[in-house]
């Protein structure tokens, strides 16, 4: 199983996407997120599904994943938008001093051991760096341009390098709890 672990600020809906609001009311912003995620973008993440080895899951790495029904709710605005891959879950949250990187490490522990076994790679799609020991792991787009064909590539070469569960020993978070 390949897993593309996806935020949406700074790689789907970014300052270039039409309409984009200059605030931080995330729960405002979602009721018409339709129109400001760029069309480019999904293209893109969709050439990253499509190209990528085996189908792959996203798992949604996002703020936006501590809304109400989040998975559900954003599974459905990216397949509106034209996303034709699978949004299995979203990552876990704590409230104490976690980075993205910990809350990813946390969601691949969380998994049941037959299926931690079947995590043959991974990549984040992210326009933040807080991942930590999982740094290979990402793909850093621009918050002013998003996600963009050329990160492609990159994307599809880290999720052709094998994962090993040696890469999150030391992550992790107390207490996590999921959106």
């Amino acid at each position: 199983m390949n897993v593309i672990f996806l935020d949406f600020d700074g790689v789907l809906n970014c300052p270039g996407c039409h309409g984009h609001p200059h605030n931080d009311h995330k729960a405002e912003a979602i009721v018409s997120l339709r129109g400001r995620i760029g069309k480019s973008h999904v293209a893109a993440l969709n050439k990253l599904w499509e190209n990528a080895p085996s189908n792959p899951i996203v798992v949604i790495s996002s703020t936006w994943r501590l809304m109400p029904l989040a998975r559900t709710t954003l599974s459905g605005l990216l397949r509106k938008a034209g996303f034709v891959g699978y949004v299995d879950s979203c990552t876990p949250f704590s409230n104490q001093t976690m980075n993205r990187g910990n809350e990813i490490a946390q969601w691949i522990r969380d998994l049941r051991p037959s299926l931690r076994k079947q995590v043959e790679s991974l990549v984040i799609l992210d326009d933040d760096s807080d991942m930590g020991d999982l740094m290979p792991r990402l793909v850093q787009t621009s918050f002013r341009v998003g996600l963009v064909e050329e990160e492609i590539q990159t994307a599809i070469e880290v999720l052709n390098t094998p994962f090993d569960m040696s890469e999150i020993k030391h992550m992790g978070a107390p207490e996590a709890r999921y959106g």
